[in-house]
């Protein structure tokens, strides 16, 4: 359906709305301070005539029709209702709970007169009703002497072109309309970021399981709002404004809690908004960051708060299709497991980030391939910007170590679809796009020799000295997928700063076995798998438990193991197992199994999920 299309049917859906809106009565009471909602169309007219408006009877924020531009804003808009306005659905109602009035029934008194007094909007009843439902059972009866709650309203207009923003089966919430999505790569456990195309700001998001306030906030927000403001004052390269706070009532009933503050680094600030909805079965996240500058308008406060206030849960499961492997950023610092922590956000996004100690002397580096040393002397030339004549000196000359220096991270994906190999150093991929194949690193005594590297993710067949690997001390992650399950791991203890290991098994063999023929080849042999004896020295678990810097383990084993071997790893966060088809090994663990492991995933069970 096209714009056209979409605006003639919102535009009869409304008018079958209004339609029935209209059929809706309130019946009437017996006692004499019975409120019922009785007073004359001539005082809702005269009413009518003596608000302020536009011409055509509109609030002066807008009928919520025009299409949106760049950068649109979404303030929290004083009460200025007109007849019906509070019922449209191009607003959204929420109540500031820290600025909620009470009133003491008198004689006489309805809810419309009440609620035409405290918001010159007597059709605005219902807001009073909704807030006291324990105390006003039938809106067609109200005593004397009653307390009521008086609820501070606000409007939030909706964008009308919206592209529908978020939605699955949990939850759904809009977003500005010209923005697109993406993952931070700083943070993997953010579901999702929403920026606009142009602009270095933006609002990121997380879902998770509600366990921190499946009762609503309470009376623990004071005390939430404490920790929050502690965190702040933490010495920081970062300096932070005092975080001022917000409290409304959705009107599903549930929550919105909400603060901002300042970053200030050297000479760059941003402001930052956080709002928080703790929901029935899910507790919803949304910070906004926004650098502040003079030419830079962005309402990031106003956008991040209506993105909570459009938040509702869809009553289907969440797909947890992101593992949350690692605490947040700073978590050593914030008391909130479930939450993000916004000012560990601001330093790693502001802060002043300390160089990286870089090992590499002027040695020389030597290779065994020759193609795989051809494409980091062209990668050493890209990230150097070489000009024609340095390069045409580098390439007769040999590679120094120094000259490796930088590359932190390298990885090698074959893959069976022509065409999509990855291979990238250092994020940059080789211009040619050639395969991993014509690289043909035949060892990884090649990849030993870059004196830095920190991340490798390894999935090529010909390479299968891993013990060569010994020879990087530097390892933080590493991620492996041979041919066959891995028996010999002795040189994984050589790797003291280790923190998270994939072991797994590729099926590409299996495709070459069942006779698929790969057109780009692959260097991955088509043998078939045979039985092998388990290797002489320490079994995979006495390895596996000496590697007592691990954060994050994932192994596709179908070997036994002694799961105990988990206890030797205190700082253990995930653990990822898979590879029995049948499914009986995840009865060995129970969510009391290894408690200090915070994602337990056995053979696709969630046995513990902080995702």
């Amino acid at each position: 359906m096209d714009r056209k299309g979409r605006t003639v049917f919102r535009t009869a859906w409304l008018l079958f709305f209004a339609a029935v809106i209209s059929m809706i009565s309130c019946g009437e009471g017996d006692h004499p301070a019975v409120g019922k909602i009785e007073e004359q169309e001539k005082e809702s007219s005269r009413q009518q005539e003596t608000r302020e408006g536009t011409s055509d009877g509109q609030p002066e924020c807008g009928d919520g029709d025009d299409i949106p531009k760049a950068g649109q804003e979404y303030p929290v808009l004083a009460w200025n209702a007109k007849e019906g306005d509070f019922e449209r659905p191009g607003y959204i109602l929420l109540q500031d709970m820290e600025k909620e009035k009470t009133y003491q029934i008198r004689e006489g008194d309805t809810l419309w007169g009440i609620a035409r007094n405290f918001y010159e909007a007597g059709e605005a009843w219902p807001v009073l009703q909704e807030a006291n439902r324990e105390r006003i059972p039938d809106q067609n009866l109200i005593f004397p002497g009653t307390e009521l709650a008086v609820p501070s309203n606000c409007l939030i207009r909706r964008q009308s072109f919206s592209r529908g923003g978020f939605s699955s089966p949990s939850c759904s919430y809009d977003v500005p309309w010209d923005w697109t999505s993406g993952r931070p790569n700083w943070e993997i456990c953010l579901e999702y970021s929403w920026f606009p195309e142009e602009g270095n700001y933006g609002v990121y998001t997380h879902v998770t399981e509600n366990r921190m306030l499946p009762d609503g906030a309470g009376d623990a927000w004071e005390s939430i709002q404490q920790k929050i403001i502690e965190v702040s004052e933490e010495k920081s390269a970062v300096s932070f404004s005092v975080p001022a706070f917000e409290r409304y009532r959705r009107e599903d009933g549930r929550e919105l809690l909400f603060y901002r503050f300042v970053a200030a680094a050297q000479e760059e600030k941003a402001q930052f908004a956080v709002a928080y909805v703790p929901g029935e079965k899910y507790l919803a996240e949304f910070i906004g960051i926004c650098p502040l500058t003079d030419q830079d308008d962005c309402d990031i406060v106003g956008i991040t708060r209506y993105m909570a206030a459009s938040y509702r849960e869809e009553g289907g499961e969440k797909e947890w299709d992101s593992l949350k492997y690692r605490p947040y950023l700073g978590a050593e610092n914030w008391p909130f497991e479930d939450l993000h922590n916004p000012f560990a956000i601001a330093e790693n996004r502001f802060g002043e980030k300390e160089e990286a100690e870089l090992a590499g002397a002027d040695g020389e580096a030597h290779f065994v391939s020759g193609e795989w040393e051809e494409l980091l002397r062209k990668m050493i030339c890209y990230h150097f910007d070489y000009s024609n004549e340095e390069r045409a000196e580098f390439m007769d000359r040999p590679v120094y170590l120094r000259e490796l220096a930088w590359i932190e991270e390298v990885k090698l994906i074959e893959s069976p679809i022509p065409g999509r190999d990855r291979i990238a150093i250092q994020g940059m991929c080789p211009p040619e796009g050639l395969g991993c194949a014509a690289y043909n690193l035949t060892t990884l005594a090649d990849i030993a020799v870059l004196p830095n590297l920190r991340k490798l993710t390894l999935e090529i067949g010909t390479a299968t000295d891993y013990e060569a690997l010994a020879m990087c001390p530097s390892l933080r992650e590493l991620s492996i997928t041979g041919q066959s399950q891995m028996r010999e791991a002795d040189w994984l203890l050589e790797l003291p700063n280790l923190e998270a290991l994939t072991l797994n098994v590729s099926y590409i063999p299996h495709l070459i076995a069942m006779g698929v023929e790969l057109e780009d080849g692959t260097t991955f042999s088509g043998e078939e798998e045979s039985e092998e004896e388990e290797p002489e020295g320490k079994k995979m678990d006495e390895i596996l438990g000496g590697c007592t810097s691990l954060t994050y383990l994932e192994l596709e084993y179908t070997g036994a193991l002694d799961w105990d071997f988990l206890e030797n790893l205190p700082s253990l966060y995930a653990f990822i197992l898979k590879g029995e088809d049948e499914g009986l090994r995840k009865n060995e663990f129970t969510d009391k199994s290894y408690p200090h492991i915070r994602c337990l995933v056995v053979d696709g069970r969630w046995i513990r999920n902080p995702a």
